[in-house]
């Protein structure tokens, strides 16, 4: 990072003024200073020099020294450079997880298909300190039509897969579980849902949320009316939790149409990046806003449940 601009490390160092807690500390700021450190082995500098880039590759990965980041979006370039199959298995099963995002995985995997299992089984791992959500699920995804918008204005993922994804994750914390997918008709002002009969788990269950969406209309999410769907489709089932992914562009709140749902417990999760949405205080036991992991702990502490995930095993 210390390069030849009108700002350098030095400039940074000699402004916050940080002081040694060791020898080695005050050695290395002394080398700042005299801006005579050495040049990093990371992947953007060993192929920037030219190096073979499949020996390069292979190297990182045997010496451990490729980022979890940079392994997943790397993955069709060491495809290209004709990586051997063997050395990108072992990188992704090296991968600290808790760093990343579902999303992130879900990338890896659109972009590199030949290894969605391993991508997947090394997701999975990584997630395996996050809190285990006990009882029965329901899981309500929003696929109307302003989920097909990107969750950003750089970003080639839309607001749907984010949501896939977060399900995808929760799916699999979940002792048992329910899904079903919601969209409708913004002109007769008519929810449809579906319900997955068998969701899978892992990747496969963004192709079924996918299936769903394309026979359930374009029109905006019903929030109201789609729980009492749920609450007919599911006569005689207690639900430990309902949790709703969404961007929360309620086509029902204008008519004053406030949900009623029916779970212990119910959340809803934005993923959008609005900084308005609807919001129906004292209905939600918790509204959520963005797509990290983290959503399941922050359940898992309103619920008094164990969580681990991030510490040391």
């Amino acid at each position: 990072y210390d390069r030849d601009g009108a700002i350098k490390l030095r400039d940074v160092m000699f402004l916050v003024r940080p002081v040694p807690n060791d020898e080695a500390e005050a050695a290395l700021f002394k080398k700042i200073a005299n801006r005579t450190l050495a040049t990093p082995d990371t992947w953007e500098v060993a192929l920037s020099t030219g190096e073979d880039k499949k020996e390069t590759w292979t190297r990182l990965i045997s010496e451990n020294k490729l980022g979890a980041l940079a392994m997943l979006r790397n993955l069709g370039n060491m495809e290209k450079a004709n990586v051997e199959k063997e050395v990108i298995e072992e990188g992704l099963s090296r991968l600290n997880a808790a760093m990343l995002l579902p999303l992130d995985f879900l990338k890896a995997a659109c972009a590199a298909p030949e290894f969605s299992r391993q991508i997947e089984e090394t997701m999975l791992k990584g997630y395996s300190n996050l809190p285990k959500l006990p009882g029965k699920t329901l899981f309500i995804v929003d696929v109307s039509g302003s989920m097909s918008c990107p969750v950003s204005a750089s970003s080639s993922f839309n607001r749907m897969q984010v949501a896939s994804a977060m399900t995808l994750l929760a799916s699999n914390q979940c002792e048992n579980f329910e899904l079903v997918c919601t969209a409708g008709n913004d002109m007769d002002r008519v929810c449809a849902s579906k319900r997955i009969n068998y969701p899978a788990k892992g990747f496969d269950l963004t192709k079924q949320i996918n299936e769903a969406a394309s026979s359930l209309g374009g029109g905006g999410i019903f929030t109201r009316q789609c729980l009492e769907w749920c609450a007919n489709e599911f006569q005689g089932q207690e639900f430990d939790r309902i949790i709703i992914f969404s961007d929360s562009q309620d086509c029902d709140f204008p008519d004053k149409q406030t949900p009623k749902p029916f779970g212990k417990r119910n959340y809803i999760c934005d993923i959008s990046a609005h900084t308005r949405g609807v919001n129906y205080q004292g209905v939600w036991t918790a509204e959520i806003s963005g797509w990290s992991e983290h959503f399941l702990s922050f359940i898992a502490s309103l619920e008094g449940i164990e969580n681990a995930f991030g510490e040391e095993d």
